[in-house]
């Protein structure tokens, strides 16, 4: 469960009483301890949701200021949404939209697999080793 940090009312944090929120997640390429390319699916839809979770794991995000730490492999936080789906509240249509990756992250993720030796990897399926969920 995620809700207001007591400690700082802008941020979010794991609390007993908090929102539900639930993430699955799949470790795509791992870049020795430096980081790793993950692929997040939220089930819920709470504030900071996929950062608070990787926060609270240990592993925050690559340049996250507010949850980690600054990284000199890329200047902003490396978090992009690669696809959205909502239901259009006019006609309950369901709608999904995709968007390339930023030429910002690409740049940084070449850096790392160059740096790492790590070649990199098609997508994995669900359910695939590296796969967890976080509540």
């Amino acid at each position: 469960p995620l809700g207001p940090d007591p400690a700082d009312p802008t941020r979010r944090t794991v609390v007993e009483r908090g929102d539900p929120a639930f993430s699955e997640y799949q470790v795509l390429e791992q870049y020795g301890e430096e980081a790793a390319l993950l692929e997040v699916r939220i089930l819920t839809g709470r504030t900071h949701q996929i950062r608070v979770h990787l926060q609270a794991l240990g592993h925050p995000i690559l340049s996250d200021g507010v949850y980690g730490n600054p990284s000199p492999r890329i200047a902003r936080q490396a978090l992009h949404a690669r696809r959205l789906g909502l239901c259009l509240p006019s006609s309950g249509e369901w709608r999904e939209f995709e968007a390339p990756l930023p030429d910002d992250l690409r740049e940084a993720i070449e850096a790392l697999r160059a740096h790492h030796g790590v070649e990199p990897q098609p997508l994995a399926a669900s359910g695939a080793p590296g796969a967890g969920g976080v509540r």
